[in-house]
């Protein structure tokens, strides 16, 4: 009788056990709107419906690895930068980019592999002379740039009017000036930029995209020190997909032309 009793208890304990285990899988990334990588339907919303390279990716790695189960969460900007940087519980999963992040992130948050090496970059229309390789070779020229965002050098290079500087707000108003000639190039993005050129029904091949860099920075997950297993499984995977071309494959569905 005594036995089984024990048996019991030793059964019920490692259910229990197993349990906790299964719990501690449960995993919360906060993805900020960034498209490609992850586009929101709402960015008003602490939930919200979401789509992209990173979420393709993390659906992708719980299918491969079904002990975790990830809940997208999306909390306005400030506020999930101040967390990570206080190492709140909020969320196990962060996106970004080391080159940009503050470096208090890294008490408490470890980078993973990266999902993509991204570039700023000019981007001309195919046909234009226009080629750049040095800032001189933008000298007189007109450049769309985005409002609130900083372009190293040539943030001077502006102020001196050596180069002027078209501000806009969003990427597609720049690809609009620059189909209808109102400016001679922009500073877009390697990946942001083609995006964006899809979504208006364009082809990204009739563009330009520089070989020489602005910035050029990895992008991808951060993953709390709390969760080192999660850590090592998730860079494990990044780099299987990129050995397999899954990666690319998924990267290619929101680049690139069919």
């Amino acid at each position: 009788m005594k036995i089984k009793q024990w048996r019991i208890i030793i059964i019920a304990g490692l259910y229990s056990l197993m349990g906790m285990q299964a719990s501690g899988e449960n995993c919360i990334a906060n993805i900020t709107s960034y498209p490609p990588f992850a586009i929101l339907e709402n960015e008003q919303e602490l939930y919200t419906e979401s789509s992209g390279i990173v979420i393709d990716v993390l659906d992708l790695f719980q299918k491969e690895y079904p002990t975790y189960k990830i809940e997208y969460i999306n909390y306005p900007v400030a506020r999930g930068r101040r967390m990570e940087e206080i190492g709140t519980k909020g969320f196990d999963i962060a996106m970004g980019s080391p080159l940009f992040k503050n470096k208090t992130i890294f008490k408490h948050f470890e980078f993973t592999s990266s999902i993509v090496r991204t570039k700023d970059i000019i981007i001309t229309k195919k046909e234009s002379t226009l080629i750049y390789k040095t800032p001189k070779d933008l000298y007189g020229t007109t450049v769309g740039v985005l409002f609130g965002y900083g372009y190293a050098e040539f943030d001077s290079l502006f102020d001196a009017g050596k180069i002027k500087a078209e501000y806009v707000s969003t990427h597609i108003q720049n690809i609009k000036k620059l189909n209808l000639g109102r400016i001679d190039a922009y500073w877009g993005n390697s990946h942001v930029s083609p995006y964006f050129i899809k979504q208006m029904g364009l082809n990204p091949n009739d563009y330009r995209y520089s070989e020489t860099t602005l910035f050029e920075f990895d992008y991808g997950p951060f993953v709390t020190k709390r969760k080192p297993k999660l850590h090592e499984d998730l860079t494990q995977f990044l780099e299987k997909i990129k050995r397999t071309g899954n990666l690319e494959a998924i990267i290619a569905k929101y680049t690139k032309n069919k």
